[in-house]
């Protein structure tokens, strides 16, 4: 469980993987000002006790659900560099009898060349996997389950375990929430909602409510 202290918001908010937290903000100024806080950078938000990370490096800002993919380079880099920190002494041993394979078929087709060329024969597992385009891949069969693909492949690249999604409610039907909140705990990720209006509330939802007043209203998930 994480505690969580949001600028201007006087309650303290306490998330983890069982959890649906939903900040509703009815105020639209209070609303546009986070989002633009938000826009520049994530220091609106802070743990509170001792932490040996920071709320921005932990989390990940979803502002158009229907956006939510990582810049496809920086995920290719970023996997392709996971993948070859993983191989197994088998693995590199094979990798590199595979090497001496491409140097000789480079050998082979250069060998007669009219002009001498020149190749690097000792590449980095990285650089192969580059080469032939090894990328993320989302198979979905709904747009739910693309979403939660996404956030997984987020979660898990970019070692992030917060994902703070604006009015999801307003795109998914409530069995879709379900299935999506029911991914979420089994990937022992933390959503923290938030919302520009009031929706019907979720099994192990909580709320906490900033009205056009600006006052505070708590409503508890149901035990």
């Amino acid at each position: 469980m994480r505690t969580i202290q949001i600028r201007n918001v006087e309650s303290k908010i306490k998330i983890d993987s069982f959890t649906i937290f939903n900040l509703i903000i009815e105020n639209t100024t209070f609303l546009r000002n986070l989002v633009l806080d938000l826009s520049n950078d994530a220091e609106s938000f802070e743990y509170l006790g001792e932490n040996k990370t920071t709320f921005a490096n932990d989390s990940y800002f979803i502002f158009n659900l229907f956006d939510v993919t990582l810049d496809s380079k920086k995920a290719d880099s970023t996997l392709q560099k996971e993948l070859s920190s993983r191989i197994t002494y088998e693995q590199k041993e094979k990798f590199e009898s595979l090497k001496l394979l491409v140097y000789d078929y480079i050998n082979s087709i250069t060998y007669d060349y009219p002009i001498p060329v020149s190749y690097n024969d000792d590449f980095p597992l990285s650089t192969l996997l580059k080469s032939i385009n090894v990328t993320p891949e989302i198979t979905s069969s709904s747009i739910v389950e693309e979403v939660i693909q996404n956030i997984k492949i987020l979660s898990y690249l970019l070692k992030k375990d917060i994902f703070v999604i604006f009015n999801l409610k307003d795109f998914f039907s409530n069995e879709e929430l379900v299935i999506f909140f029911k991914a979420m705990e089994q990937l022992e990720i933390k959503i923290l909602l938030i919302s520009s209006h009031s929706s019907l509330r979720l099994e192990n939802e909580q709320q906490i409510i900033i009205d056009k007043d600006l006052c505070e209203l708590h409503i508890p998930k149901e035990i």
